[in-house]
């Protein structure tokens, strides 16, 4: 079984006891290799945060903030993001790709780009949090310097909602989407676990999604 490397030790991504997180694990390895200074994630339910946390810096920005054309079968779950060795680099790369693009319909409000000196304030910004999305098991150290960080953020200033969004819904209405294009035998060899999800949410009623 694949051990997860502490958040604060950069693995060597060719270690085969260690796993880099998935799904844009390729691009957290050559970051972690210093392959480039910038790499790219896309993020439907945890693709750039699941590798970034295990080998370096990555974010999921808000939604329609960096275009992605063709759209994701993943809808507004899926996110294109920075995944760098460090968080200027990645404020760098956001402040290039976060453009308009016309063939994207989702895009946001202009972004207004980012100074690479931390803020002194955060008043005004409204953020949503989740300490478990609804159906995640969060380990006890983990949830403690996560909820830190949150006082941090309402300590500069800013709005912190807690939500709980239903990550689930949305995730495997997507993977019904790819899987009805798919035949029997392609079926079968997909992973268990996901062709179990995606064949009970294509029986989901349009009312719930």
């Amino acid at each position: 079984m694949l051990q997860i490397a502490p958040s604060w030790h950069h693995p060597q991504p060719w270690d085969p006891d260690l796993t880099p997180g998935g799904s844009s694990g390729g691009a957290a390895v050559a970051a972690a290799l210093n392959l480039g200074l910038l790499h790219q994630g896309s993020d439907g339910g945890g693709s750039i945060r699941i590798p970034a946390s295990f080998t370096g810096f990555g974010l999921k920005p808000s939604f329609g903030i960096v275009p992605q054309w063709p759209a994701s079968a993943m809808t507004t779950l899926s996110h294109l993001g920075p995944m760098t060795r460090t968080v200027t680099d990645s404020i760098l790369m956001m402040n290039v790709i976060a453009r308009k693009d016309a063939r994207y319909g989702y895009a946001g409000p202009a972004y207004p780009g980012i100074e690479v000196d931390p803020p002194k304030t955060l008043k005004g910004l409204r953020i949503g949090y989740s300490r478990d999305l609804g159906y995640v098991k969060v380990a006890h150290d983990i949830q403690r310097v996560t909820d830190k960080a949150v006082d941090q953020l309402r300590a500069l200033g800013a709005e912190v909602i807690e939500v709980n969004p239903v990550f689930t819904t949305f995730w495997f209405a997507g993977a019904a989407r790819i899987l009805s294009r798919m035949k029997r035998k392609q079926r079968q060899l997909l992973d268990p676990g996901f062709l179990e999800g995606a064949e009970r949410d294509m029986t989901i009623p349009l009312a719930e999604f």
